[in-house]
């Protein structure tokens, strides 16, 4: 059971979604100088959104890693998680997540972690192997969650500076 976790953890890679959590948090605590149920429930949202996309990540770079010693040992590669297991673990962690956050946030915070989802799996991953230009891209991905977090306490887009 305690390798499952292990192999859970790393596949929605659980310190990085912490790390989103808490820029988000930030960006909550701006607007709504307190914590309370709804900075808990966005965070949530955000956590789950973050694990998705991760798992996400590891699907798209699963070949990828195979190839390669220093990432042959993760889930996939490793087979120690299933393409189709991780794909359904990937989709619930997303959609529990946008839905977390369109209940409690609203649309607004909402749609920036579906951009975000999508920005990172769709336009920074397959261009990191392509360009070192594409770090510049993937920036636009770590400046979104406190935008999230800031927009979710009742803080206007118009006053989000994303660059």
């Amino acid at each position: 059971m305690i390798e499952k976790i292990k192999v859970f953890a790393e596949l929605i890679k659980v310190r990085i979604a912490l790390a989103v959590v808490l820029s988000t948090a930030v960006g909550y605590l701006v607007v709504n100088h307190a914590a309370d149920d709804l900075l808990v429930w966005v965070s949530l949202g955000v956590f789950l959104l973050a694990s998705g996309s991760a798992a996400i990540n590891h699907l798209q770079e699963a070949g990828q890693d195979a190839s390669m010693e220093r990432t042959a040992g993760r889930p996939i590669p490793s087979g120690n998680i299933s393409r189709p297991v991780a794909m359904g673990i990937a989709l619930a962690l997303s959609l529990g997540g946008i839905t977390i956050l369109w209940v409690t946030g609203g649309w607004l915070p909402a749609l920036l972690g579906l951009i975000t989802l999508a920005w990172y799996n769709a336009v920074y991953t397959p261009l990191k192997t392509v360009t070192p230009y594409a770090l510049l891209i993937g920036a636009l991905v770590g400046a979104i969650p406190p935008a999230i977090g800031y927009t979710a306490a009742g803080g206007g887009i118009e006053e989000v500076n994303l660059l």
